[in-house]
Parts: C-alpha cells; sequence; structure tokens
C-alpha cells in the first residue's frame, strides 16, 4: 500500500514553492528601491501584478504560443516535484531545461523582431549557462556516488566543501535565471522591451510569471543542498547569495550575449574544471 503521508511535505513545499518566489521577487523590488533611495513597492505587489494579468484580456498571436506557455510552467512544475521528491538529479537538469527550452520557442513563435531577438539572446544564454549547470550537476552526482537527490542530501560532508567553486557557479547561474544584471540579456527592457515574451498578454503571460516563480527558489534549493547537513549554514548562505545577486544588479552594467559565451566558456569553466582536479585530489 502507498504511503501518502510521505508524499504530504513534498506536495506542501510545492505548493509553499511559488509563494517563495512571489516574496522573493517582492524583496527584490523593495531592497533594490532602498538600494537606489526610493522607497518601493509593497513586497506582494509581485501577487497584484499576478492577479491583474489574469483579468487583462486575452490575446494569443496563434495556438503554439498558449501551447509553449503551458508546456513551459508544465516542465518548470515537473522539475520542482522531481527536487521535492527525491528523484534523478539528471532528469531534473533536462525537465528544467525542457521549460527552458519553451520560454525560447515561446519568443520565436511570434513574428515580433523583439521577441525575436530576445529569444536568440536566450538560446546563445541557454546553450552557456545550461553547459555550466550540466558539470555542476554531474560534479554533484559524481561526488555523492549517486545521482538520486534524496540520497544526495544524506551525505555527511557538505558538497561546498568538495565543490566550493560549483558552488561559485551555481550563485552565477542564479544571478543569470533571475535576469539581473550583468546578465539580464534576453529581456533587457532598455532595448527590447520584454524579449521573448513581448507578445504575450492576460493568462498567457501570468504563467510564465507563475514558473519564474518556481524557477527561483529552485535553483536557490540546488545551492540549499550545498550546505547540508547544516541546514542554518545553507539558510545563511542563501541570504547572502540573495543580497549579493542585488548589489551586482545595482552596479553592473550590461553584457552583451557574445560576452556572456566568452565569460562562461572561460571563466565558468575554468571554475568547473578547478573542482574536476580537487576531485581527483581529493581521491588520493
Amino acid at each position: 500500500m502507498i504511503d501518502l503521508t510521505s508524499y504530504l511535505l513534498p506536495v506542501a513545499l510545492l505548493a509553499a514553492f511559488p509563494i517563495a518566489g512571489m516574496l522573493i521577487d517582492g524583496l527584490d523590488r523593495k531592497i533594490t528601491a532602498r538600494m537606489q533611495s526610493r522607497v518601493g513597492p509593497p513586497i506582494v505587489q509581485p501577487l497584484y501584478d499576478f492577479f491583474k494579468l489574469l483579468g487583462k484580456e486575452d490575446f494569443a498571436v496563434n495556438p503554439y504560443t498558449v501551447i509553449f506557455a503551458f508546456a513551459h510552467l508544465a516542465f518548470t512544475i515537473t522539475s520542482a516535484a522531481i527536487l521535492l521528491l527525491g528523484g534523478d538529479l539528471i532528469v531534473f537538469f533536462f525537465t528544467i531545461a525542457l521549460a527552458e527550452i519553451f520560454y525560447i520557442l515561446g519568443g520565436f513563435s511570434t513574428r515580433s523582431p523583439y521577441a525575436h531577438l530576445g529569444s536568440g539572446r536566450a538560446l546563445a544564454q541557454f546553450i552557456a549557462i545550461e553547459t555550466l549547470f550540466l558539470f555542476v550537476i554531474w560534479l554533484m552526482g559524481y561526488v555523492s556516488a549517486t545521482y538520486i537527490i534524496a540520497e544526495i542530501v544524506k551525505t555527511q560532508v557538505p558538497l561546498i566543501v568538495r565543490l566550493p567553486f560549483s558552488f561559485i557557479v551555481l550563485g552565477i547561474i542564479l544571478l543569470v535565471k533571475m535576469e539581473k544584471s550583468p546578465f539580464d540579456i534576453p529581456t533587457a527592457k532598455g532595448e527590447i522591451i520584454a524579449g521573448p515574451l513581448q507578445e504575450y498578454t492576460g493568462r498567457w503571460l501570468a504563467l510564465f510569471k507563475l514558473a519564474h516563480w518556481f524557477i527561483i527558489p529552485l535553483l536557490m534549493a540546488i545551492i540549499y543542498i550545498f550546505l547540508l547537513p547544516y541546514w542554518y549554514l545553507g539558510v545563511f548562505a542563501l541570504v547572502i547569495v540573495f543580497l549579493i545577486i542585488l548589489t551586482i544588479d545595482n552596479i553592473a552594467t550590461r553584457l552583451t550575449y557574445q560576452d556572456l559565451i566568452r565569460f562562461s566558456f572561460r571563466w565558468g569553466i575554468l571554475l568547473v574544471v578547478l573542482d574536476i582536479i580537487k576531485v581527483i585530489l581529493w581521491k588520493f
């Protein structure tokens, strides 16, 4: 007989993910405003914006835009479910990568030159960042001798001790996924307004917003795993990483997508290689 009680906590956490993502988004706006000597909106402003989108008139350029919006959200929620249920780390990587692919296809499915430009930049960013993420996922499984998340979290030696440079790479990936400077390249509001989401309105745009609220806590959960079994250090690390990201966002200027690719394959790969060398030396 299936023990349903074992699924209660993962289901509750899954429901809490978008709430956490919304609050992170609200704190982001509030803290950024304070850094710029402004009052800023209330922390729950993203929730108000979300319900405002649900109340707006829907407009779909073609049926594919709606399909890609639903697919993006569906694969994002699937990724969250895999993580919370302690599933396979490789499967988690591919589901979250598929969610990103549908986000890119959503922009390409319209005729807007801004959406095409944003999706082109998002594709270049996808190649650069997901390559780094795949290396980090591989190293996490390699040093843990398993790719099952439920087993990885039971490790007695924190992953940050074995993979300190991969932890830095995860911070960079989070910076990119939060669409913060200098890596807010696909959405570049001053240049291409909303990037791949240029032609989305109403509920269909709200679906992407909801998916974004899942993605940020997802990546923060991976960072948190690096500090286990010391959960309090994980919470402290998340706060520090979040504040560092907001600081960088407020002092850095936007890079071009060519700069991002060079940065990823030069410095990102270097950090990963350093961890690979460290793992090899650890075994001896």
